[in-house]
């Protein structure tokens, strides 16, 4: 390297510092794009400063394509007047890249603040209460769990069961899958921790406790009253039908921003708390329209039936029936929505079949539900032809003997009517 950068400078002594400075930000390692340097410079269409930049950036991206053209990854093939040309091209493929840096800094960007608190900690483990997903992606970092997924959803699927979470991790890594541990506690009726290594493998205590000791006992002992303790989450209270105003409002939000998956639910036990206020209940039937549609493309699946598409299995019209149904009649019994309003929206069920006398809130064990009956009504018959085809061919002749007797009947019937009808207009003089 140092005999190319003698020999540059001996050959153009009059750009011995051009020359150094080339050298001295030379990406190369080897001086390759030394001699191409100097020609520019001494065609004088750039300084040194911009020589060394476009120089730079061509070492970046030789031999990529910018905007479907193919950066040829020998410099020496371009001339010195094609050097606006070049940086044109190399900026263009400079700015592509950082537009997809930024994009996925944006895809793992925490936005919200990171709610956890630390319930255990001694000289080699640190145990932490695990508030809100942002929490969760923070500390599972470089885990498998699901709940760790920033743009995924399963840390508030698991908040809507009314689970809480507890990291264990070792202050020290030594890079296995016990460096991080997840507890989960499903709270309620069953109340058990379930253990999962970084690798996202559900294991059991004893395992745990084979590799951290039998502190892990103390710790188990700790993170469960500190679950007992806990308030359930704002999805969980609006699920059992317990929510405040506020929580009820949060929950809302988070169906604006379309970052849950379970929307009829979620709407349907929003209108079954009766601290809903008025202002989101009486606007639920428009949202109920707009989130119907985002949730029925999301689950649609191409179901089939004999070899050929199920009639209204993919229906998205009868998908948003049922939802507006279902949230008319949980308004229908609500105490905070005015009179005028709740009588418009008997009237409405009533056309759309439903036992208005049925309807009531069913609180079980999976969170509170409306629940009614339809009442019954005739079927349409609906005739395809290929059908009636397929049922005339297999009928009896007796059976079309019957047929035809019976068309005959009501061909005589329907004549009279005609012959009265006509009568009774030549009388009104409007034969």
């Amino acid at each position: 390297m140092t005999t190319r950068l003698d020999l540059a400078i001996q050959k153009h002594p009059e750009h011995e510092d051009a020359i150094r400075q080339f050298a001295s930000r030379d990406p190369s390692g080897n001086l390759k794009y030394l001699g191409w340097e100097i020609k520019v410079l001494a065609s004088g269409q750039a300084l040194v400063p911009e020589i060394a930049d476009v120089v730079d950036l061509f070492h970046r991206f030789s031999g990529e394509r910018s905007r479907g053209k193919w950066i040829n990854p020998d410099i020496y093939s371009y001339r010195p007047h094609d050097l606006a040309c070049l940086r044109n091209r190399l900026m263009k493929s400079k700015r592509a890249q950082d537009r997809k840096r930024k994009k996925r800094e944006r895809l793992y960007r925490i936005e919200d603040s990171v709610e956890a608190s630390i319930v255990f900690q001694d000289e080699s483990l640190i145990v932490r209460h695990i508030k809100n997903k942002s929490a969760s992606a923070h500390y599972g970092l470089g885990t498998r769990w699901c709940i760790s997924m920033l743009r995924e959803n399963y840390f508030s699927d698991y908040e809507t069961q009314n689970a809480t979470f507890f990291f264990v991790e070792r202050t020290t890594p030594v890079r296995d899958p016990y460096d991080k541990v997840a507890l989960m506690i499903s709270r309620g009726a069953t109340g058990r921790i379930v253990c999962f290594n970084s690798l996202d493998e559900q294991i059991d205590v004893f395992d745990l406790a084979r590799v951290h000791g039998l502190r892990i006992f103390e710790i188990l002992r700790t993170v469960y009253m500190c679950s007992e303790t806990y308030p359930g989450s704002a999805y969980a209270s609006v699920f059992a039908g317990t929510a405040t105003a506020e929580q009820i409002v949060q929950v809302a939000e988070s169906l604006a921003r379309k970052d849950v998956y379970d929307v009829e639910r979620i709407i349907e036990a929003i209108c079954c708390n009766d601290a809903t206020p008025e202002s989101i209940l009486l606007g639920m039937i428009e949202r109920a329209k707009k989130l119907s549609a985002v949730t029925w493309r999301r689950r649609r699946r191409f179901t089939t039936l004999h070899g050929r598409r199920r009639r209204g299995a993919n229906n998205k019209t009868g998908h948003t029936r049922r939802v507006l149904r279902m949230v008319s009649a949980a308004l229908s019994i609500h105490p905070r929505v005015p009179v005028e309003k709740r009588a418009q929206l008997t009237k409405d069920l009533r056309r759309r079949h439903v036992d208005v006398d049925s309807i009531y809130v069913d609180r079980g064990l999976n969170g509170v539900g409306i629940s009614f009956r339809m009442r019954n009504e005739r079927k349409t018959r609906v005739s395809y032809r290929y059908r009636r085809r397929e049922r005339l061919s297999e009928m009896p002749a007796r059976e079309l003997e019957r047929r035809v007797a019976r068309c005959g009947r009501q061909m005589i019937r329907y004549e009279k009517a005609l012959r009265k009808r006509r009568a009774e207009n030549r009388k009104k003089g409007r034969a």
